[in-house]
């Protein structure tokens, strides 16, 4: 493309803006100020390793053909055929992702997108031992549960049988208490002989000692069933446990997550340093150098210094147009969005920052260019 050509485009873009010139910038009028700057994006994140392995996988972009080539495996997919058919269809889809251009300066990706995956075989294994212990314990809490339930429900079962047989010795201690009574004002009338009172007499001893034996089962019982109420507490012990080994899979799974570099936002790709089977090294407390950088270039933001005695007169708000030196017929427009508390010793001044809108994402980070601000302080100054 031509200087003209792409003269042209910028001066399209700028009159979207709401200001252009098409000769030259207008002099500068009394009461206002002019700052040096430079184009920055107005976000961007770089993707470090906080683990040590392998690069594995570094994300590939779709192109048409396979857009094309996945349409045609997919057309003789048949779900119906099971599992082994759904790991055949992920397979091919797998190897023709890899035979796509991988992403590099300029791509675009998704937020949540999966860019840069790291094997760390230690932590896989970490992972299934800690879910193969998870899996034991609930297993083990289950055995005990259902131990549990049967030992109470024959301890309700004991207790119920002990306390009709309680209820039987008492009606036979109480019919045995009668018949002595009975007996007995007989035998002072001399109706009946002594050894037949003696034998009354023995039968509501027996029953007295079949009563309290009765007692004594039915409160053995009733310690049987209390014994596995109190069971119980061993239920809430695997329960902890359970708990604790989830919390600590849950640590393994997270830290497993950490393998996986995943764009924060949409954006753009500005730099890329990793490439398949490259060893990186990194921690939570080291983290590597970034692996991915990502910009959001829909707006950008222009960086200036602002000299001290200057300072007083900017505020938020205060309009700025700007103009960048590759074209400088080109004026973009936009307001002081944040100002510095600080005065940096390079480049010496304060520093302040003005959004700016950038759709088509025409204006690269980097372009430098000058600001003109108009405050009113500086009017009426």
């Amino acid at each position: 493309m031509g200087a003209a050509a792409t003269l042209a485009i910028y001066q399209n873009f700028c009159r979207s803006q709401g200001g252009v010139s098409e000769n030259s910038v207008p002099d500068k009028p009394a009461g206002e100020l002019t700052l040096r700057g430079v184009i920055k994006p107005h976000a961007q994140a770089g993707l470090h390793a906080t683990v040590t392995g392998t690069v594995v996988w570094v994300a590939r972009q779709p192109t048409p053909q396979w857009t094309a080539g996945l349409a045609a495996q997919a057309a003789f997919f048949t779900p119906g055929n099971g599992l082994g058919e759904v790991a055949r269809f992920a397979a091919q889809a797998r190897i023709l992702m890899e035979q796509a251009p991988r992403i590099d300066i300029g791509s675009a990706v998704k937020r949540g997108e999966v860019l840069v995956e790291i094997a760390v075989p230690e932590l896989w294994l970490e992972i299934a031992a800690k879910e193969s212990r998870l899996r034991e314990l609930r297993a083990g809490r289950e055995r005990l549960a259902q131990t549990l339930a049967v030992r109470y429900r024959q301890a309700e079962a004991h207790k119920q049988q002990a306390a009709a047989d309680l209820q039987k010795a008492e009606t036979e201690y109480r019919r045995a208490e009668k018949l002595l009574q009975r007996v007995s004002a007989l035998a002072r009338q001399q109706a009946v002989t002594a050894d037949l009172v003696d034998e009354h007499r023995h039968g509501l001893e027996a029953a007295t000692a079949a009563r309290e034996s009765a007692r004594a089962k039915l409160r053995a019982a009733e310690a049987e069933l209390a014994l596995g109420v109190d069971a119980t507490g061993e239920l809430a012990a695997r329960d902890a446990a359970i708990r604790e080994a989830v919390r600590n899979l849950e640590q393994a799974r997270r830290r497993a997550e950490a393998t996986r570099l995943r764009a924060p936002f949409d954006g753009i790709v500005t730099a890329q340093t990793v490439e398949r089977g490259d060893f990186v090294h990194g921690s939570p407390v080291a983290p590597s150098p970034a692996l991915v950088t990502i910009a959001r270039l829909e707006r950008v933001v222009f960086v200036a210094h602002v000299p001290e005695a200057d300072i007083p007169s900017v505020r938020i708000g205060d309009m700025a147009t700007v103009a960048l030196d590759g074209h400088p017929c080109c004026l973009l427009r936009g307001r002081i969005s944040r100002i510095g508390q600080v005065v940096e010793a390079a480049p010496h001044g304060l520093r302040v920052e003005i959004d700016l809108e950038n759709p088509g994402e025409r204006v690269k980070p980097g372009m430098h260019g000058t600001a003109t601000l108009a405050s009113p302080s500086l009017t009426e100054g």
